[in-house]
C-alpha cells in the first residue's frame, strides 16, 4: 500500500521500513506508542492527566532512545543527511518537550500532540529516513 504523507495508517505498514532491522524495530514501537495515544483519545482516557503524562513521558524517553540510535547509525554510514537529521530530531524532542509542559500547566494538548506525532512519523519515515538511507541499508 502506498501512504501519502498525511495519512497515519489504522495498522503498521511495511512502507516505513527503511531497510535496517533496528531501525525498522524502533519505527514500529513508536507507532505502537502514538496508536496507544490513539487509543486513549477515542476512549476519552485523555482527560485522565496522570495516564496522558505517563504516555508523553513513554514517547519521549523512547524517542529520545530511538532518534540517538538512528543518529549513531547514519554517523556509522557517513551520510550526508546526518546534520539535517540531528536538527529535525532536536525539533521534535523540543516539541514533546512543550506538549509535556503543556500538560503540567494543567492544559491537555492531546488532540494537538497526536496530529503533530502522526504527521511527523509519516514525514520523517517516509521522506527523511528512507532518503538517509537510500542505498545503505
Amino acid at each position: 500500500m502506498k501512504i501519502q504523507p498525511t495519512e497515519f495508517p489504522q495498522k503498521w505498514d511495511n512502507a516505513f521500513q527503511v531497510g535496517v532491522p533496528v531501525i525498522d524495530e524502533q519505527h514500529e514501537r513508536l507507532f505502537c506508542l502514538i496508536k496507544d495515544l490513539e487509543t486513549m483519545q477515542r476512549k476519552e482516557q485523555g482527560s485522565n492527566l496522570v495516564n496522558l503524562s505517563e504516555a508523553f513521558f513513554k514517547i519521549a524517553q523512547f524517542a529520545g532512545d530511538q532518534l540517538i540510535r538512528e543518529e549513531m547509525y547514519l554517523q556509522g554510514i557517513e551520510s550526508p543527511t546526518l546534520p539535517r537529521h540531528k536538527t529535525l530530531h532536536k525539533e521534535f524532542i523540543n516539541q514533546i518537550v512543550a506538549f509535556q509542559q503543556q500538560l503540567q500547566a494543567g492544559e491537555n494538548p492531546l488532540d494537538q500532540t497526536l496530529e503533530y506525532l502522526k504527521s511527523w512519523f509519516v514525514n520523517h519515515c517516509l521522506n527523511y529516513d528512507k532518503e538517509a538511507l537510500k542505498g545503505k541499508a
